[in-house]
């Protein structure tokens, strides 16, 4: 009883070096003799953690979240770490959610708009046995919605010139179409690239669609446009807001060519010709 520290510990390891059997021996110590040795046999647990599945929840303009679920354990510890999930970000730049419970509401600093970022995770558990990562998986943020309408202008008798509004902060390779949708507009109102109509969204990006003639319109009509964008995972923006423009009540005049080529005989006299 007089030993300051009576109680003596060893650990033998025995098989492999992954869950293997380990003992535990234990004996007692008064200062003077040892008691007989007592000893115990469990499993170590050196297994890590499998079956993460990485998802995303909410995506929008500047932000993505991003989770982690899933994983089950093989071994004693069963997966009770307070924070098991890592959540790491490998693409345009690095960035991580550090240890936590398995969603990362990515979005400080912003994310770009209509811009692509690439995630994968790893698990631990609770005496950290940490998982490889799961492959990566890649979102794009949504596009802004044309921050105005379109430009409509320019009016003839058959046509009006139509500009697509951008919208704020998304990058040029973003894609937008242009509907019309005013009540002088056929059904299948989205414009093609040549200025005619269509019945299904053509997309371009705002620098390639400029300003285009919307061609085939009836004199003295009022025609009203919108547009919208699309990011790289063809999630559609909702419609900008609404521009009219009325074509001229006179149609367009015709093109009249005239051929001033006359063939004369070496001898005839020439005189005066109408034309």
């Amino acid at each position: 009883t007089g030993d300051s520290s009576p109680y003596a510990l060893s650990c033998n390891g025995v098989g492999d070096p992954g869950d293997a059997l380990e003992t535990v021996k234990c004996r007692m110590h008064d200062g003077s003799n040892y008691s007989d040795v007592k000893s115990d046999t469990y499993t170590a647990d050196n297994t890590a953690p499998t079956g993460t599945v990485l998802g995303f929840g909410t995506i929008a303009t500047t932000s993505i979240v991003v989770t982690a679920s899933g994983a089950s354990d093989a071994g004693c510890s069963n997966v009770h770490e307070i924070s098991p999930y890592y959540i790491d970000r490998t693409a345009p730049t690095a960035a991580n959610s550090g240890w936590g419970l398995g969603s990362w509401t990515n979005n400080s600093p912003a994310l770009s708009k209509n811009t692509q970022y690439t995630y994968r995770a790893r698990v631990r558990d609770g005496i950290l046995n940490t998982s490889g990562y799961t492959s990566t998986q890649s979102k794009y943020t949504l596009a802004e919605a044309p921050a105005s309408a379109p430009i409509v202008d320019n009016p003839s008798g058959s046509s009006l010139d139509v500009n697509p509004s951008s919208g704020i902060g998304n990058p040029s390779s973003t894609l937008y179409a242009i509907d019309c949708t005013g009540a002088n507009c056929p059904a299948n109102g989205w414009i093609k690239t040549d200025g005619t109509f269509t019945s299904s969204a053509q997309w371009q990006t705002d620098s390639t669609w400029g300003t285009i003639p919307v061609i085939e319109l009836d004199a003295g009509t009022e025609y009203c446009f919108q547009s919208k964008a699309k990011n790289g995972d063809n999630v559609e923006t909702s419609l900008s807001g609404s521009a009219c423009g009325t074509t001229s009540t006179a149609p367009d005049a015709p093109t009249i060519a005239v051929d001033y080529n006359f063939t004369y005989p070496l001898n005839a006299e020439l005189g005066a010709v109408d034309v």
